[in-house]
């Protein structure tokens, strides 16, 4: 099941920082059914939320 039907990114937003902002992501742990948010589906095709995020 994916549920990504949250205003996180707006709330990113209106602390003041978009998605493309964030230039650090740190996973701990991965588990296919909850990797949050580290993906978004757009335009029929998963992207990485965080385009300028390094590993």
């Amino acid at each position: 099941m994916i549920c990504m039907a949250t205003p996180f990114l707006q709330h990113l937003d209106l602390a003041g920082a978009s998605h493309e902002a964030v230039d650090t992501v740190v996973c701990m742990h991965l588990h296919v059914d909850h990797v949050g948010w580290n993906t978004m589906l757009e335009n029929a095709e998963w992207v990485p939320t965080f385009p300028n995020a390094h590993c």
